[in-house]
Formats: structure tokens, sequence, C-alpha cells
């Protein structure tokens, strides 16, 4: 009858939404690169991986201590000009980020059992604080923060490939001649660290 209706030009389904971290995880096929894949036809196929040896750089407001990160957070840097001597994450949204990067399942373990670890659940994470307390900071201390994971990549085994920026700032300027993007480029040019940005 709606479909029929001349006075509606539209009709949208009201489809399930899900908050599940296991849908993040199968829309970007992280559990099958978990999995690994068989052999067709007599042909190797690929052995699981979780991300074991690979270092993350998470460049927000801190990564505080969480039985679903263990041990795994292998460095502490805080390059927030404006609170130096600061540690943890006074406002919780770098942890989240790191939970959502590789966290395990213990911290669902009674909670749910439908959170099977985040993207990389074996991934080595890497602090750089460039947020402060309230969740914001200045530009030149996330440049200062990509310079860093440029310059330590290998320092103590770090091995950092990935740089996660789940941050943003207004657009005044085109990309070619903004630092933070000048700052990005040059770390997947020179370095050939990967780039996330995901909110």
């Amino acid at each position: 009858a709606l479909q029929r209706n001349p006075l509606l030009s539209h009709i949208s389904g009201d489809l399930p939404v899900n908050a599940d971290m296991a849908i993040t995880n199968k829309v970007t096929a992280a559990t099958t690169v978990w999995q690994g894949t068989s052999g067709l036809l007599g042909l190797l196929g690929t052995p699981g991986y979780m991300g074991a040896g690979i270092g993350v750089a998470i460049l927000d407001s801190g990564i505080a201590s969480h039985t679903a990160l263990d041990t795994r957070v292998a460095a502490h840097v805080n390059l927030v000009s404006d609170e130096p001597g600061v540690t943890g994450d006074p406002f919780g949204h770098g942890t989240h980020i790191a939970g959502i990067v590789g966290g395990n399942t213990s911290a669902a373990k009674y909670v749910t059992p439908a959170f099977a670890g985040g993207t990389a659940p074996a991934v080595k994470l890497i602090d750089v604080r460039v947020l402060g307390r309230t969740g914001s900071g200045r530009t030149s201390d996330v440049i200062a923060g990509i310079d860093w994971a440029i310059a330590h990549r290998r320092d103590n085994n770090y091995n950092i490939k990935v740089i996660n920026l789940s941050l943003g700032h207004p657009v005044t300027e085109p990309s070619v001649t903004d630092p933070l993007c000048q700052a990005v480029e040059r770390a997947v040019g020179a370095a050939h660290i990967s780039q996330v940005a995901a909110n």
C-alpha cells in the first residue's frame, strides 16, 4: 500500500544495525586473514595471520593499561606540548582505538561472546600520545608524532608498519600545502608506513 501511494517518493527499509566488532572483522575480511586459506586444486594456501611481529603506532590520546591489550603496548611516548609528563589515557579514545586495532577477547569474556578481538589481535602497539585530556591537540604535535614513528620505526624491534590516525582537523588549504598531509605523505613515501584513519 505504501509503494502505491503517490504522495511518497521513496521508501527505505528499517534494516537491522549491529553494535558488534565481529561485523567489522567480517567486513574487513580480518576473520579470513586469521584463518588463512586452504589450497585449491592441490596448491598451497596461505597460513592464518593475526599481526604478530607488526608494530602499529596509535597516534591519539594515549593508551591506558587494559586486560584486552595485555602486555603488547611496547612503548609510551607523550608528545602533547601542553601536557608534558602525563601518562595513560585521560580522555579514553586512544585506548578504545587500540582495542579496535589489536584488542583480545578477555575484556568481553563475561559480557558477550560476539567480540572476537580487534582486527589484528597479535600486533605490537606503540602509544604515541598527541591528543590531550580533552581529546584535542595541536597539528604540530600530530606531525611530531608522525615524525617520531618514522624515526623510531625500527627501534627496540617496534617494526612500525602502520600509523593509526583516528583524528582530523578542519580543511583550510589544499592537501599539497597542508603540513599534516605532507607529514602523512612523508611517512608513506620515505618509510613505507601505511596510514590508517578510522573514526
